[in-house]
């Protein structure tokens, strides 16, 4: 399931109905020594780094999100290589 979009009804056109795909976004918040991690990886330009900041601190966020909004939560464990579908 692609997580980034979600179905919303835009007109009834018969007995079917058109939909439209819609990008959904986020904010998150983070913490003040979290901000200071991720610029540092960034400029290091450390994958492994990133790799770990996302699973530490992006993905819970989002999987909350996620889950609020009824979209099935996909585990890392579920994926090839640790890696998100979509």
């Amino acid at each position: 399931m692609d997580l980034s979009t979600i179905d919303e009804p835009t007109e009834h056109t018969g007995p079917v109905m058109k939909t439209e795909k819609r990008k959904l976004a986020i904010w998150m918040t983070m913490e003040a020594i979290e901000v200071i991690g991720l610029k540092r990886i960034v400029l290091d330009r450390d994958v492994a780094e990133a790799v770990g900041f996302f699973h530490a601190v992006i993905a819970p966020q989002v999987f909350a999100t996620a889950e609020r909004f009824g979209i099935h939560r996909v585990d890392v464990e579920e994926t090839e290589d640790g890696r998100l579908p979509g």
